[in-house]
């Protein structure tokens, strides 16, 4: 069974494209955890984490809200990193 935690950018100013996301939550993660862009731009792994991360788009491609799917054993600790990260970017829950 899975569970979901949800962000969004209300903010259009701030709505990123999906390479301007991983980029940004890299920077944040730092170096020793890997976000990668699937999907043709609709889905963020974070395979070293146990995380993926689906991407909603709104007006001209730009992301409004993700979708952080948590397996029953997921790693808080890993859950709370990548909330950081999307909070530190200016998404909210």
């Amino acid at each position: 069974m899975f569970n979901q935690l949800c962000f969004c950018c209300e903010d259009h100013s701030t709505a990123h494209s999906a390479e301007d996301l991983r980029k940004g939550l890299a920077e944040d993660l730092g170096p020793r955890h890997t976000v990668v862009v699937e999907e043709e731009g609709t889905a963020l792994n974070l395979a070293d984490l146990g995380l993926s991360v689906s991407l909603i788009s709104g007006d001209k491609g730009k992301l409004t809200g993700a979708v952080i799917d948590l397996p029953d054993n997921a790693n808080l600790g890993n859950v709370s990193l990548v909330s950081r990260a999307f909070l530190g970017l200016g998404w909210t829950f």
